[in-house]
């Protein structure tokens, strides 16, 4: 299944939707979660995120009591399994054409790395469906220490992942 995702990856149509999902993606969350940003949560649904203690997780969770804004925090989270797809493939696509420009140029050590991280797109990926699982949990009134910790584990990974991939992208671009 991931040979087949992988292949695709390559092609230029897949890139391109990729691209215009993720970014549309982004655009849409940027609006739509606008209401969200205040003092306890600065950064909108990131800042839930990012919590790490039930107590900040609760402090982000309060500002948002009332309903429409709560609903607003439910549909940003709901929302984001779209992102999540767009920019996953956007990862994992240019994590394949580093490697096959690493590749060309005879970067071995490079080309390696660039194959890794199409692994490490589709983690990000993955990291970003458990964050936002606990993102729900939290919103759904299930607020305590170990959920906001493994959800700010999670981002933190998610985070982490996507910087590195982008990285060697950057990086083959450069040297390449």
């Amino acid at each position: 299944m991931l040979d087949a995702l992988f292949a695709k990856a390559g092609t230029p149509a897949f890139r391109l939707i990729a691209l215009i999902v993720t970014f549309a993606m982004m655009c849409i969350l940027s609006g739509q979660g606008a209401p969200l940003r205040n003092h306890h949560a600065p950064s909108g649904v990131v800042s839930l995120e990012l919590a790490g203690t039930g107590k900040k997780a609760h402090e982000v969770v309060d500002s948002w009591k009332s309903p429409p804004l709560r609903r607003t925090a439910y549909w940003q989270v709901l929302l984001d399994f779209i992102f999540i797809a767009g920019y996953t493939a956007l990862l994992i696509a240019v994590a394949l054409s580093a490697q096959r420009a690493a590749n060309a140029a005879g970067l071995t050590f490079l080309a390696w790395a660039g194959g890794l991280a199409a692994y490490g797109g589709l983690l990000a990926g993955i990291f970003d469906c458990l964050e936002n699982i606990g993102l729900l949990a939290m919103l759904a009134g299930c607020i305590n220490t170990p959920v906001a910790f493994l959800t700010s584990l999670f981002a933190t990974v998610k985070f982490a992942l996507a910087g590195v991939v982008v990285a060697i992208g950057l990086l083959t671009f450069v040297a390449a």
